[in-house]
């Protein structure tokens, strides 16, 4: 698949940034109420260092009469824009962004009566629009298909789950797009009654987990999938009380995070577990007694720490809380409260970008008295800058440099098995005009961790560039790193 990147000159001013919880931000103000999905699904993802929303938005006449609406941060944020035009309920959007290719699913069913639910599959191609190109239909049937999950393994492949009543129950069905073509449906849950699916992929596994009532009460089911092979399903919860909206995070290591709301200590209350690949760690509820804490959602960093949101009601509204949990140490941060207002704060969602910083959205109903909330976003700089998280990784020997530079870079925590072939290492100018790309395949160097590039001061076609900066970018499973580079002729 061709690739794409868009450049941010931004991102290689040499001083470092504080880091800290910024102002938050109103990002819609559209009529009828703008609305984020489950913790299940991604409605704000980040490539690179751009952020990508979505969302659905209701007209003013009916909460069950909407579209779907995007808008992406690139130096500022852009103006909405509506991706859906249907007198239907478009609704519960889910995102996953690689590489420039873009990949959006969502339910949508007709507003009355509440029947022929479908899942619909929008394929954006990388375009100066940004405008989606195909819309496809993936099913449509007298069934209910609800709340899809989406993940991107390091093969380029997309995985989709979602909830779906065509056997009678409630399943979990799953399908996959390989090679531009979707794999026929599997009930991945024939024994159970599944709902809320969440995926995501990890090193190279996949992992799911839904909440199931097929023993009576609620719990939080888990299987994965290996070398094409699904285990079969675990249940990670066993008590008298509902386990629900579970939301699953992996690293390219493997680790796993899991948090969900339960029950069992009389309110709401966000627990967690860890999975290292072959043992899942007890329950241990993370948020304070005597207050509902509901719908977590989290994110990894390059780092390995996982960041966590859910919305709380300790202080007598609905608000939005934040922890982090360290991979050095395993140990939970304080809670952090990231909304303060006597309104109801909503759906938490989470993502992190190359350095670090945290972007989280929510509904907010602040100032509003007929259920229609905007969408509110939050950013945390994390103080990384990218030339620093570089220095170590890409070196440039000259620089500057007349006739030719080496290019030697290496990519940590990683070996051979870890590193995917479409690894690659691109030259940009100061405008941000790709200049060169040059493939990486770790298996023509076994035995080495660090690889090299000799560039000549040339594009694509053999033509001498000018004299200028430039910056050699290098990307690997989903991160990216670069290093200015000075050509003088």
């Amino acid at each position: 698949m061709r690739r794409y990147s868009k450049f941010l000159l931004l991102l290689f001013i040499p001083s470092l940034l504080h880091s800290g919880w910024l102002n938050e931000e109103r990002l819609t103000n559209l009529e009828g109420g703008s609305f984020l999905s489950y913790n299940n699904a991604h409605c704000i993802t980040t490539e690179t260092y751009e952020i990508y929303l979505v969302w659905f938005d209701a007209n003013s006449t009916s909460y069950y009469r909407s579209n779907i609406y995007y808008r992406k941060y690139d130096s500022g944020w852009k103006q909405v824009t509506k991706l859906t035009s249907s007198s239907f309920h478009s609704a519960f959007p889910s995102l996953i962004i690689d590489e420039g290719h873009k990949f959006l699913v969502w339910f949508e069913f007709p507003p009355s009566p509440l029947v022929n639910d479908s899942i619909a599959f929008d394929l954006w191609w990388c375009a100066p629009s940004l405008k989606p190109s195909l819309i496809t239909p993936l099913m449509a049937s007298a069934s209910y298909s609800l709340y899809p999950s989406l993940t991107m393994d390091r093969e380029d492949v997309l995985h989709l789950v979602w909830q779906d009543s065509r056997d009678g129950n409630f399943n979990i069905f799953y399908r996959y797009f390989k090679d531009n073509e979707w794999s026929s449906d599997t009930n991945l849950t024939p024994e159970g009654v599944g709902q809320y699916p969440c995926i995501c992929a990890g090193g190279d596994a996949i992992y799911l987990v839904w909440q199931d009532s097929r023993s009576g009460d609620t719990e939080i089911y888990f299987k994965s999938k290996k070398g094409g092979v699904w285990t079969s399903d675990t249940a990670l919860t066993d008590n008298p009380y509902s386990s629900l909206h579970p939301f699953i995070a992996a690293d390219g290591n493997e680790n796993v995070h899991l948090v969900w709301h339960d029950l069992r200590e009389g309110t709401d209350r966000v627990f967690y577990k860890f999975y290292n690949g072959t043992t899942w760690s007890s329950d241990s509820c993370i948020t304070p007694i005597g207050c509902d804490a509901r719908y977590p959602q989290g994110v990894v960093d390059t780092d390995g720490n996982f960041h966590l949101v859910w919305e709380d009601s300790r202080s007598g509204e609905c608000e939005i809380y934040y922890k982090k949990w360290s991979s050095g140490s395993g140990i939970w941060s304080e809670d952090t409260a990231l909304t303060r207002y006597p309104a109801l704060a909503r759906q938490p969602h989470i993502a992190s970008d190359g350095l670090d910083n945290l972007h989280v959205v929510w509904e907010d109903y602040r100032g509003d008295s007929t259920f229609a909330p905007e969408i509110y976003y939050k950013k945390y700089t994390s103080g990384k800058n990218s030339e620093l998280r570089v220095q170590n990784l890409i070196q440039c020997y000259p620089n500057p440099f007349n006739s030719f530079t080496v290019i030697r870079y290496s990519l940590p925590s990683m070996n051979d098995e870890q590193i995917t072939n479409n690894a690659s290492l691109k030259i940009y100018d100061a405008s941000g005009r790709l200049i060169r790309t040059f493939r990486v395949y770790p298996r023509q160097h076994p035995r080495s961790s660090v690889y090299s590039v000799s560039w000549d001061g040339r594009d694509e076609k053999g033509k001498s560039v000018p004299s200028g900066v430039y910056f050699a970018m290098i990307r690997f499973d989903s991160k990216s790193f670069a290093k200015k580079i000075c050509l003088i002729r």
